[in-house]
C-alpha cells in the first residue's frame, strides 16, 4: 500500500470525486484487513463515512464514523477522535438522530479549543453551521460558516460546499453582515460560542 493512499482519497473527497474515494478506501481496507495498521484503519473508516454520507448515505456513514471514532479513542488520538466527531454529528443529525449530533458537535468544539488543534474545530464548524440552520437559526448559521470558511480548507473543498455551504447560500446572499460578523471572529471564539448554544 502506497503510504499517502488515504490522503489522496481525502484530497479526492475534498475535490468532490466520492466514487474515486470510495475506489481508494477499498484498496486501504485490503490492506488494513491484513495487518495492524490501527490508524490507517480508523482514518480510511473516517474517509469512507464522508463519502459515504456525501452520496447520502447517512446511516452508513454513521456506522463508519463510530468505528472510526472508536479506533482513534482505542490508540488515544483524541485530536484524530475530533475530527471524527464533526461528521460523527452530521451523520447522526441526517439519520435522525438529533441529541446525538449534538453530543458529536459540542466534543469536537471541545477537543479543538482543548487542545488548541485546527482540524476538529474545521470539521465541527461547518457541521455546527448546518445544525443551526435546520433548526431555524440561519443567521447565526451563516456567521458560523462563514468563520469556518476564513480557512482555505473549508472554502475550497467541495464536500464542504454539497453537504453545508449549498444549504446556506441563499440566505449568505440576503445577510452580508451576518457573513462579516463570522469572518471577523477566530475559529476559537466561535467554537467558545457555539459551545454555549448548542
Amino acid at each position: 500500500m502506497g503510504a499517502q493512499l488515504p490522503f489522496a482519497a481525502e484530497a479526492r473527497l475534498h475535490l468532490g470525486h466520492y466514487a474515486e474515494t470510495l475506489a481508494d478506501i477499498r484498496q486501504v481496507a485490503a490492506v488494513v484487513a491484513q495487518f495492524p495498521y490501527r490508524w490507517t484503519r480508523a482514518f480510511a473508516q473516517f474517509i469512507h463515512g464522508m463519502a459515504a454520507l456525501a452520496q447520502g448515505a447517512s446511516v452508513e456513514a454513521l456506522a463508519l464514523f463510530r468505528e472510526s471514532a472508536a479506533g482513534f479513542e482505542e490508540i488515544r488520538h483524541r485530536e484524530n477522535r475530533g475530527w471524527v466527531c464533526g461528521p460523527l454529528g452530521l451523520a447522526a443529525h441526517l439519520a435522525g438522530e438529533p441529541e446525538l449530533a449534538l453530543q458529536e458537535v459540542r466534543e469536537a468544539l471541545q477537543t479543538g479549543v482543548d487542545t488548541g488543534v485546527f482540524m476538529p474545530l474545521i470539521y465541527a464548524l461547518p457541521v455546527a453551521a448546518r445544525l443551526l440552520a435546520d433548526r431555524g437559526e440561519v443567521e447565526r448559521a451563516v456567521e458560523a460558516y462563514a468563520c469556518a470558511g476564513r480557512s482555505g480548507f473549508v472554502a475550497n473543498s467541495r464536500w464542504f460546499q454539497d453537504l453545508v455551504g449549498a444549504h446556506l447560500e441563499a440566505a449568505a446572499t440576503r445577510l452580508p453582515e451576518a457573513q462579516e460578523r463570522g469572518q471577523a471572529q477566530t475559529w476559537e471564539e466561535m467554537a467558545r460560542q457555539l459551545l454555549a448554544e448548542l
